[in-house]
């Protein structure tokens, strides 16, 4: 039995001497350590791409709520927001305040000039032509340019704006009725009057865009 184990360790101590041995020696270590790197790297790569889909399916689902919150917005839109709260709006009324009650003094000088002025205030109020109509996907745009300028003061501006842009100015705040309007073009210009106001002019056109309720589904 001596004799026998004396074969082996001379045996191992032959081969202990050869690089080969220790190769087939480390080769197990070096297999498990392979793949156990390749498993590391794929599931790596697993969770990445699993954390990749969560972000899409969060970011998508963001978008469809903030899209059907759009919507249910729009849709209950007045068909008559322009004509009731927009054509509707009186402007420079303290001037025209200021005019009515001079008009009253006996001793008044300038009648004619006021009263030129008071009968432009009179009628100094927005009005829109529509010059195009789309109609797609259940969405109705409607072109709206202004038919001639009007004067305004800091105080009306803010409102009609506040309107115009769905946003709070202060001190006005947006209705809740409102359709979409994306303003394409606004020309403003600070002028003197004849009777030495300082007033601004304003020119604009924009976009109505009006949506069905079928879209907010």
């Amino acid at each position: 039995m001596n004799f026998f184990f004396e074969k082996i360790g001379k045996a191992f101590l032959l081969y202990a001497k050869s690089p080969l041995f220790y190769c087939l020696l480390l080769a197990p270590f070096g297999i498990s350590i392979a793949y156990l790197f390749e498993e590391y790297t794929r599931i790596s790569y697993l969770e990445e791409e699993f954390l990749k889909t969560c972000k899409q399916a969060k970011s998508a689902l963001q978008k469809r709520e903030k899209k059907q919150k759009f919507l249910a917005k729009y849709s209950k839109a007045s068909p008559y927001f322009l004509d009731e709260n927009i054509e509707s709006m009186d402007f420079l009324l303290s001037e025209k305040k200021e005019i009515e009650s001079m008009l009253q003094h006996p001793a008044l000088v300038n009648k004619k000039e006021l009263e030129s002025r008071l009968h432009f205030l009179t009628n100094n109020r927005l009005s829109f032509t529509e010059e195009t109509i789309k109609e797609q996907n259940n969405i109705k745009e409607t072109k709206e340019k202004q038919k001639y300028p009007i004067e305004a003061d800091e105080h009306d501006l803010k409102k009609l704006l506040s309107l115009i842009e769905n946003i709070p100015i202060e001190p006005f705040t947006p209705l809740e009725n409102s359709p979409q309007l994306v303003m394409t073009e606004f020309h403003l210009q600070k002028k003197e009057t004849d009777l030495k106001k300082d007033v601004l002019e304003i020119d604009m056109e924009f976009i109505k865009r009006e949506f069905s309720s079928e879209n907010s589904r």
